[in-house]
């Protein structure tokens, strides 16, 4: 009870000299409020008006400078004192030509500290503005417009809360529609307005206003403040003991709409497809996305309408150096002409200090996108199956074979004539090259030891020919991929093209010395973030940076193959930046506790996964890629896709042998013609022989 009566003579002192009846009755209005609304463990600030100092009237010494000045200030001193000795928690005072971000010194709590011993004379020590706490009640005397107390107290950026108490001391009742409309434009709506009343004597009024409530405003707007007590001086209490402040946001708008700055960014935010829904004022028409189902869900929930914005230049945020401004969604909050911002945003933003974050609702991440590696030739399985050491040996083992069975041929020539189909090379080859195929020799061996050799022979080709049989099948059904890019090396080492949105090239910086100066050099720039997508998706040599969630999204319908499988393959091993997504609003807007309260119902119910899970689902059916699941134990139907490659190389086969049966034929045609010649010719030198005369 001390603490808020210094306080209230502290006020007392900045506007009046003299302590008169009616000063003394409002300094006791001011303690009783804050002594029953405000919380006693917080911290309060008394900001006082711009042209008011406060001055001790007999020595003319001014106290609230950056300079405090030494001249008779014991009447100063004692007061202070007083104040300290009772004081319970942390006062800050805000007053004229005070630079920004410091503080009075000492009026803070602490036993330790002897405000009689303290030197005025020297200078208040520099404070940054980020030590200071969170501040969550204002006492604020007007004497006119407030808008340079609060750029004042709003400096202490870590500091200032716009949510929180306000109270608001006023001597003219008629200024009371200006102070709340003003107030409203800074966002601060938990405000009690005290005046002194028109009617009764030694008391005093306190005026407020309910944003979403009629009459007293509509759909955030200020119509008219309400009366919500009095203060009777006398026996300091209120008259009607109501609770002053608002304690909670209304869960229910009427209707009134929330504004939301966005563009379309596949899977946050997209345009509908179907022509038939109408759009709203701004010809805007977003039916889909995960950021839409979510303030959606939010806004059935709270009973009110959204309203979008057209898409803003500057798709995020883009500082205007020229005009020292933010465009973009940040543009929209700042300058108040949206509610909420939304679109993958992120904690990312918070370096801004006059935005606020929502808690998050799922997880963000950056990736490496690249092409998906491209599928083998099918007329490759052959040659797939055996390497080329292994294909160099079975030649090997078959030309030995050969050999063997000549030998067996010619050492069983003294016993047993064996058939001439494997006493030369050339047959010996045949006949092993046919039981590696699994047809029919042209004679079977006659021998013994010859029979018993082909019969090893055989069993072995068996051997080898059902391994390459049982792999060239599996490679004709799925013949695998190509080698696929796994890092930011195999990226530099391709020779592709790579190119980002400039949201995400800070993210180059991240990588290693040598990968970060090639990149920097070389990466293109792509104006929307989906044109670098369908860049790698169609051009097959291209590479990007992609919120993973994104390209997952993506792979579902947009960038799909001739099979149904998704074009675009993330690097997860290779991840760039982490980060949680979240919503942005103005800085203390009124929707944020209700705003963190709905998403963590969403997140914490499921509701977000199942929205998410409901996209894909959509998604997958619209691109026509749900394919029927294999059973069990991988069994396929041969189709003609899967033999297409046999084929052709049966007609490849075919075709060779015919080449070569009809090079056979020319080169038996020209040995035969070449005989005949050969013959002619022999016959011609018979008739010419020269006869021998006779003697």
């Amino acid at each position: 009870m001390e603490t808020w009566r210094a306080i209230s003579w502290l006020l007392t002192a900045t506007c009046f000299h003299a302590h008169t009846r009616q000063q003394s009755h409002l300094a006791t209005c001011i303690n009783t409020i804050a002594e029953n609304f405000f919380n006693p463990q917080g911290t309060t600030v008394v900001s006082l008006p711009t042209e008011v100092q406060l001055t001790d009237s007999d020595s003319n010494s001014t106290v609230f400078e950056d300079t405090l000045r030494t001249q008779d200030t014991n009447v100063l001193n004692l007061f202070l004192k007083q104040l300290h000795s009772s004081l319970r928690k942390t006062i800050v005072v805000s007053g004229h030509d005070h630079e920004m971000c410091k503080r009075l010194p000492n009026i803070i709590s602490g036993p330790s500290l002897d405000l009689a011993d303290w030197d005025w004379g020297t200078e208040i020590p520099p404070n940054p503005c980020k030590v200071y706490d969170k501040q969550d009640s204002y006492i604020l005397w007007a004497t006119g417009e407030l808008n340079q107390q609060l750029e004042r107290l709003k400096s202490y950026y870590n500091a200032w809360n716009a949510r929180g108490r306000f109270l608001v001391v006023l001597e003219r009742t008629g200024e009371l529609p200006m102070i709340l409309e003003e107030l409203r434009q800074w966002k601060i709506l938990n405000v009690v307005v005290l005046t002194p009343s028109s009617s009764e004597q030694d008391a005093f009024e306190l005026y407020s206003w309910f944003p979403y409530q009629k009459p007293s405003g509509e759909c955030g707007k200020l119509r008219e403040a309400v009366l919500v007590d009095k203060c009777i001086a006398k026996r300091e209490y209120l008259l009607r003991n109501a609770s002053l402040f608002s304690a909670e946001f209304p869960n229910d708008l009427g209707g009134c709409p929330i504004t939301v700055s966005t563009f379309p960014l596949d899977p946050h935010v997209m345009i509908g497809s179907n022509k038939d829904e109408g759009t709203d004022e701004n010809g805007v028409r977003y039916t889909e996305g995960l950021d839409i189902r979510l303030i959606n869900f939010m806004a059935k929930s709270l009973n009110a309408s959204v309203r979008f914005l057209p898409p803003p230049p500057g798709d995020w945020s883009d500082f205007d150096e020229r005009n020292y401004s933010w465009r973009g969604i940040v543009g929209d909050l700042i300058f108040r002409r949206a509610d909420i911002g939304m679109c993958g945003t992120s904690y990312a933003f918070s370096f801004i200090r006059d935005l606020d974050l929502t808690v998050s609702y799922d997880v963000l991440e950056a990736v490496w996108v690249v092409p998906r590696a491209k599928v083998r030739p099918r007329w490759s399985s052959i040659t797939r199956v055996f390497r080329l050491p292994m294909w160099l040996l079975l030649m090997a083992v078959m030309i030995v074979a050969s050999v063997t069975m000549i030998c067996l041929s010619k050492y069983q020539a003294n016993y047993e004539e064996e058939r001439s189909e494997y006493t030369t090379l050339s047959d010996c080859l045949s006949s092993a090259w046919a039981a590696m195929m699994g047809v029919a020799v042209a004679r079977q061996p006659r021998t013994g030891p010859m029979r018993f050799f082909f019969i090893a022979w055989v069993i072995y080709s068996l051997a080898v020919s059902t391994v390459f049989q049982t792999f060239v099948s599996s490679f004709l059904v799925d013949p695998g991929l190509e080698k696929q890019i796994a890092n930011v090396e195999d990226i530099l080492s391709s020779g592709i093209r790579y190119g980002l949105h400039k949201t995400f090239q800070s993210f180059l910086y991240d990588l290693p010395g040598n990968q970060r100066d090639v990149m920097m050099n070389h990466t293109e720039t792509c104006v929307k973030v989906e044109e670098c997508a369908l860049r790698v998706a169609d051009q097959g040599n291209y590479a990007t940076i992609l919120a993973s969630i994104t390209a997952e999204y993506l792979n579902t319908y947009k960038t799909l193959d001739s099979t149904g499988v998704g074009k675009l393959y993330m690097l997860d091993e290779a991840k760039l930046w982490t980060n949680f997504q979240v919503f942005i609003l103005p800085r203390g807007s009124e929707f944020l506790g209700t705003f963190n309260r709905l998403l963590s119902v969403a997140k914490e119910s499921g509701l977000v996964t199942h929205f998410w899970k409901e996209m894909l689902t959509t998604a997958t059916i619209k691109g026509g890629s749900i394919r029927t699941q294999p059973a069990v134990d991988d069994y396929a139907v041969f189709t003609l896709t899967y033999l297409q490659s046999a084929f052709y190389l049966l007609v490849l086969g075919h075709c060779i042998a015919l080449c070569m049966f009809l090079a056979e034929l020319m080169h038996r045609k020209w040995r035969t013609i070449r005989r005949h010649k050969m013959a002619d010719r022999k016959r011609g030198h018979g008739l010419r022989r020269p006869r021998i005369a006779r003697r």
